[in-house]
């Protein structure tokens, strides 16, 4: 089995933040190490390695980035992710209580891996991430949760 995989989720929700984190951690919580920001300068902070991020070691192999967020938005982060030649290759997935087909459109445009509308449960978040686990981080070692 490979080492373990960083995961950044990024939500300015609590509530949001503790689903998202019990959803991964019953697929696969041997497998992922999972950092929690709650803007898009967090992220980026997260990133760059710089303030309470300094430490991290390795960087995220995928990020769950919401849309609505204070301070720098998730389709702001998105664009600054992607516009970096150091991180443009990290699998974004798109979150978001309102979708849209123009917010869809937008993501998939400045190259987000896919946008989803937040569930109300985790069984539907689990759904939602065994996809995306199977798609991108697990699709590359032939392991599955």
């Amino acid at each position: 089995m490979p080492g373990t995989f960083h995961i950044v989720v990024a939500d300015d929700d609590d509530d949001d933040q503790f689903i998202i984190r019990e959803a991964l951690q019953e697929l696969c919580a041997e497998q992922v190490v999972i950092s929690s920001v709650y803007d898009g300068v967090q992220l980026l902070d997260c990133l760059n390695k710089k303030g309470l991020f300094g430490r991290e070691t390795k960087g995220p192999d995928l990020i769950i980035l919401d849309i609505n967020m204070p301070l720098m938005n998730g389709v702001e982060a998105l664009e600054n992710i992607k516009s970096n030649g150091s991180f443009r290759n990290i699998p974004v997935v798109m979150l978001s209580t309102l979708r849209t087909i123009e917010r869809v459109d937008k993501c998939a445009l400045l190259g987000a891996l896919n946008f989803y509308t937040k569930p109300n449960n985790i069984t539907d978040y689990k759904v939602i991430f065994q996809q995306v686990l199977d798609d991108t981080l697990f699709a590359e070692h032939s392991i599955s949760a």
